[in-house]
């Protein structure tokens, strides 16, 4: 076999259909980085069922159809098609040429296609692995798998090995053969348990026996003493019931006539109540308008009243009015002659104002001609102030250039001694600084020393945080096992549900009716209570037993009562739904339990074995009361012959043995799938394991949240030493920061040393200039001095003349006109004002005579509006007097009835309380014998029970009298009593001694004898099964035995061969150098790893670990080769694996590849050239520009795209 064709289209880069035409030999496929050459890898791996998206280099079923670029849409499907020559029937199939299609849609759904036919997964793989082909590690070898073959553990290298040899089916016959061997084991101890459970119970079931025939005996002496007992006092029971119903009836009678009088007199007092009531309501109305009439009275009086206190007020506010108008008038005239007279007094201040205006403008002119020749003599006097000023300026200059001199003298005498003083701060300070330099020097090393150690225990935390991770990861796995486990549970839980609420399996009539029944459905059946399937509780090894038992009445319709399967009767009908059989818990009647001893292989009476809803009790007895359950034929044949009446018998495994004889076995297919009973077990049992699993998955969870606290808790460790750690690293930088400035510092000292010395030499210098510029100063001063004084006297001589021209006459003249002047303009203001008063009085009288008069119009207006109301309401108030009076003559009479009617009442309610007295009393008589007929009764009913739980089904006369529902017509089953008219003598006595005789046999196993039989035969029928258990274990272990030593032989064989090919071709890869596989545990071949030992040419032995990478992938290359030598497969894909590899090694690897290309197909994806070269087929793979692969082939000197 060999691969003949590949087709992809719309996988991963492939957009277009690219097709792969290969021959036996090598096919070499070349191309650029990233134009998709090992997607042609990964389609191979992709049509042969692989599973991991990780060995397909992608994330999720999408990724494998391409996704499109800026100029190509993406693509809705994925396919990949493989076609393998089969000429060798290496696959099993009878076709010369073998197809296999894969699809991936969008959707998420795959496809898989053999030979144009659909197909499952599951076919594909089966058919693969019966050539071998799918287990096969590599069949798609790529660099992944090189590395790999030398980093795996030993213990895991061995799987290589053991797929070359094939071992993979002998170990899954010995896992099947293993747990055929633990099975056999387990029912071993499984039997021999219930043989020393059976072996003590034969002597007890044996004695129990011999009590069971004494209480059977006992009891029919008994059953036949209660007949007589029950039967007198059900007669004379029933007696004394009808003497206290004849009592109460005539209690009914008389309870009758006192109610009837009773209620006579209750109606007359309500006619009185009602009239009395409507009375009440008239005078109620009466009153109340009454009451709005002298409301509306007393309103109209107030009313009045008001009005003829405004009118009142009208006439004297008019007469007001009148009064203010002439006040007004008298006042608007005497403002009149003011004002003439103010006028006039203006006139005349307006003349003497013009004449002191011309007096005062005359002296004015007189003072300022003297001012002119003052300010002449005053100019000169200034000019002589101002050169005094200059010479007394030119004084103080040179007076405060002088102390400015001294104390610039004093300054440089203080500086020097400041100077001298500085050089010698700035000394001790460059000593102190020089000791703080080797202090830090010191500091410095400590903080690196302190920095390492909180560095080493940041990496100790760091680790720590990968274990966590670790164990997080593996708890998150198992959590996700979890998940999946409570995903199919759920499912599971699902499709009961759902195959439950849509009868799944049950009768057309039944399922129905279970429709019908559901609220909502508008069906109206009600008191369905379920199948009798759904109702029961059987333990799971007698859920076969029960099921043959019960067989279609497994589906048999619980029902509350007899109309409600009549209601579901007619529904079927009604409907033409089919037929069901219904099970009315109120008329059902179950038949005399069986009483069977259990043992001896008898597991007891069906109906006690199984448990049941409340009030089911009776309907499992009528199921199962009559069954009983043994644990195989064997016993089943013991309790035939033992047991009498109508009865029958199943076994664990189903077989079923009537009364009669009858046989039924075999097998079914509710033996082979689970029946009803097994669906509703697993049905009920689902949610506690759902439960049971979410409590696991909680504490997984827990578990996480754990590990996730811890990991931040070393996180947060790290982040704190972190912190730490660049808190030492600040703090070395802030010493070395220090140090620098503690040294700038000191060279800082160092020229200021220098600077202060040359300050000191240049004050010295500058004290003696000083001292020169002192002396010429003080010259110059006392020369301005000297002609200060002369400027002086000639300012004195100014002085006095200007002493001489005083001009204070004139001013005084000029400030007397003035004052003239400036009162007669004052006095002209208040004049003008006083005139604009009164003008302005004036007006505002005119303003109040207006108003006075308006107002004197609207009070007239007012007057006569208020006489015609006063008018109108004494109208008003005349009416309304007359209807008062009238109401009042209605009111009087009503009154005067109302009292009768109450008088009256008062009466009837006295006649009444004395018959509702006797009403009492007779009500009490009458519950009184209410009362003896209802204990009578009790009696009665009570009696009954009792009866049938001592009797049994038993016909009593009920009659009118006594409560109960008749029995159904069951012939034999149901008893009668006899009649007795008295009892014999001592019979209560008998009684009592036959039941403690019960009493001291009790408790008694009445199944005992069957029990014991079938005990007995169990435990010959074990013995005999533990003894072909054994022999079936020990014929297990040889076969075990046998397949280990195939397995030792293959694998030692198969060892042996990879290991002398894996020797040859690491020396003809390397050109030398020696290599060998060596078993960790030769003295186990079953559990040995592999280790391989390499010695490169011009080397010494060394480890895996620290060959280079082209020594690594030489060496796992001749593993590789060697297996493949060893164990052929029909292709391989080789995916780069020669990328390590320089030219020399890359020429023996061709070499080797050529050799084996003889036996294997090989499809090579490579960048080398010689690989190249060895290749019959080339096909070129380039990236075009919308993104996709293209593919040209080449072969012979011919070319085609």
């Amino acid at each position: 076999m060999f691969l003949k064709r590949l087709q992809l289209q719309g996988y991963k880069t492939f957009a277009e259909r690219a097709d792969f035409v290969f021959d036996k030999g090598i096919t070499a496929i070349v191309g650029p980085n990233g134009s998709g050459k090992s997607n042609i890898a990964d389609a191979v791996r992709w049509v042969l069922g692989e599973q991991s998206f990780s060995l397909l280099r992608a994330r999720r079923s999408e990724d494998m159809i391409f996704s499109g670029s800026e100029r190509r849409g993406r693509m809705g499907m994925a396919e990949v098609t493989m076609t393998l020559d089969n000429s060798e029937q290496w696959l099993p199939v009878e076709f010369g040429e073998v197809t296999l299609t894969r699809r991936s849609y969008r959707s998420g759904e795959n496809q898989y296609l053999l030979n144009g036919s659909r197909v499952r997964l599951r076919d594909i793989s089966d058919l693969l692995g019966k050539s071998g082909l799918s287990r096969r590690t590599y069949t798609v070898i790529g660099q992944g798998l090189i590395d790999a073959a030398l980093s795996l553990r030993p213990q895991e290298r061995r799987g290589l090995i053991e797929e070359a040899a094939g071992l993979t089916l002998y170990q899954s016959r010995r896992t099947d053969t293993l747990a055929k061997l633990e099975e056999t084991k387990r029912n071993v101890l499984r039997v021999h348990d219930l043989i020393a459970e059976i072996s003590p119970r034969l002597p007890r079931l044996q004695h129990q026996a011999e009590r069971a025939h004494d209480y059977e005996r006992v009891r029919g002496e008994l059953d036949q003493a209660l007949r007589v007992w029950y039967s007198y006092q059900w007669k004379y029971g029933r007696e004394e019931l009808r003497r206290v119903r004849a009592i109460l009836e005539h209690q009914c009678e008389r309870l009758d006539a006192h109610r009837a009088l009773v209620q006579e007199l209750s109606d007359q007092i309500a006619e009185t109540r009602s009239r009395q009531a409507e009375l009440r309501h008239r005078l109620g109305e009466w009153h109340r308008e009454s009451s709005a009439l002298h409301t509306r009275s007393e309103t109209r009086q107030r009313e009045l009243a008001v009005a003829e206190e405004r009118r009142r007020l009208l006439v004297q506010l008019r007469d007001q009015t009148v009064s203010e108008i002439a006040r007004l008038q008298v006042r608007r005239a005497d403002q009149a002659d003011q004002s003439t007279e103010t006028e006039s007094d203006l006139a005349d201040l307006l003349e003497m104002r013009a004449h002191q205006q011309s007096l005062v403008e005359g002296v004015q002119s007189d003072l300022e001609r003297r001012q002119v020749e003052v300010a002449e003599l005053q100019e000169s006097r200034a000019q002589m102030q101002a050169s005094l000023v200059t010479l007394h300026g030119q004084i103080a200059d040179h007076e405060n250039r002088l102390q400015q001199l001294a104390e610039r003298r004093q300054e440089l005498r203080d500086g020097l001694q400041a100077y001298r003083g500085s050089l010698e701060l700035l000394s001790k300070r460059q000593q102190k600084l020089q000791d703080r330099a080797l202090h830090l020097d010191t500091e410095m090393e400590t903080v690196q020393a302190a920095a390492r150690k909180v560095e080493d225990q940041r990496e100790q935390r760091e680790q720590r945080v990968v274990t966590l991770q670790t164990r997080q990861q593996d708890l998150a796995e198992r959590r996700n096992e979890l998940d999946q486990r409570l995903g199919r549970l759920r499912e599971r839980h699902d499709l009961l549900t759902r195959m439950r609420d849509e009868g799944a399996g049950l009768f057309e009539g039944v399922r129905n009716v279970l429709q019908a029944r559901a609220p909502g459905s508008g069906n109206g059946l009600t008191g369905i209570l379920g199948t009798v399937a759904e109702l029961v509780d059987v333990p799971q090894d007698l859920e076969t037993a029960i099921e043959v038992a019960l067989g279609s009445q497994l589906q048999d319709v619980v029902v509350e009562s007899w109309s409600a399967a009549q209601s579901a009767i007619a529904y079927l009908k009604r409907t033409r739904g089919g037929r069901a059989t219904f099970l009315p818990i109120d008329t059902l009647r179950a038949g005399q339990p069986l009483r069977v001893t259990r043992g001896a292989g008898v597991v007891g009476v069906a109906s006690e074995l199984i448990e049941c809803k409340p009030g089911m009790h009776r309907v499992v007895q009528y199921l199962l009361g009559r069954t009983i359950v043994c644990q195989d034929l064997t016993h089943a044949r013991r309790v035939l012959g033992e047991v009498k009446g109508g009865y029958q018998i199943v076994t664990l495994e189903g077989e079923l043995v009537r009364s009669s004889g009858a046989v039924t076995g075999g097998t079914s297919n509710r033996q082979r799938g689970g029946g009803i009973l097994a669906r509703e077990r697993e049905w009920r049992e689902l949610p506690d394991q759902i439960a049971a699993l979410e409590v696991r998955r909680h504490e997984l969870e827990r578990s996480i949240d754990g590990v996730a606290v811890d990991v931040r808790a070393v996180r947060a460790e790290i982040q704190v030493l972190a912190a730490q750690g660049a808190k030492l690293d600040e703090g070395r930088r802030e010493r070395e920061r220090e140090h620098l400035q503690v040294q700038q510092q000191v060279e800082q000292i160092e020229r200021e040393q220098l600077w202060y010395r040359s300050l000191t030499s240049d004050s010295e210098r500058d004290l003696d200039e000083l001292g020169q510029r002192t002396n010429d100063l003080q010259q110059r001063l006392d020369d301005l001095l000297a002609r200060v004084g002369d400027r002086e006297s000639e300012l004195a001589r100014l002085a006095a003349q200007l002493e001489q021209m005083d001009d204070q006459d004139l001013n005084a003249r000029l400030a007397e006109r003035r004052a003239d002047l400036t009162f007669t303009m004052q006095r002209q203001a208040r004049i003008e004002a006083e005139l604009r008063a009164h003008r302005e009085s004036i007006r505002q009288v005119d303003e109040q005579i207006e108003t006075q008069d308006r107002r004197l119009e609207g009070v007239k207006g007012d007057l006569a509006q208020t006489e015609d109301q006063i008018e109108a309401l004494g109208s008003q108030q005349s009416a309304l007097g007359a209807e008062i009076q009238a109401y009042t003559d209605r009111i009087e009479p009503a009154e005067r009835e109302l009292v009768e009617l109450e008088e009256k009442q008062d009466q009837l309610e006295q006649q009444e309380s004395q018959e509702r007295s006797r009403l009492q009393a007779s009500e009490t008589r009458h519950s009184h014998a209410e009362l003896q007929v209802s204990r009578q009764q009790d009696h009665m009913n009570s009696l009954r029970r009792q009866i049938e739980d001592d009797l049994g089904l038993v016909d009593l006369e009920m009659g009118e009298d006594v409560s109960g529902q008749a029995l159904l017509p069951m012939g034999a089953l149901v008893e009668s009593l006899p009649e007795v008219e008295a009892l014999p003598e001592g019979m209560g006595e008998q009684i009592r001694a036959l039941k403690r005789r019960l009493r001291r046999l009790e408790p008694v196993n009445l199944n005992a004898p069957d029990e014991y039989r079938e005990a007995r035969e169990r435990h010959e029928f074990l013995s005999t099964q533990a003894h072909d258990l054994e022999r079936a274990a020990a014929h297990l272990r040889e076969v075990i035995a046998e397949l280990d030593a195939v397995m030792q032989r293959e694998f030692r064989r198969t060892f042996n061969a990879v290991a002398r090919e894996f020797r040859a071709y690491f020396a003809e890869l390397f050109d030398g150098g020696s290599a060998r596989l060596q078993l960790t545990q030769p003295d186990d071949l079953m559990d040995t790893g592999i280790d391989v030992i390499v010695r490169p040419p011009g080397k010494r032995q060394q480890s895996l670990a620290v060959l280079s990478g082209g020594e690594r992938a030489l060496s796992a290359t001749a593993l590789i080769f060697a297996i493949l030598k060893v164990s052929p497969t029909p292709f391989c894909i080789l995916d780069e694996v020669d990328a390590a590899l320089d030219e020399a090694n890359a020429g023996r690897f061709r070499l080797v590849l050529k050799a084996l290309s003889e036996r294997t197909q090989f499809v090579v994806i490579t960048h080398n050239r010689y690989t190249i070269e060895a290749a019959d087929i080339v096909y070129g793979i380039s990236m075009g520009v919308d993104g996709t692969s293209c593919v040209i082939s080449h072969r012979m000197g011919q070319r085609e795209g």
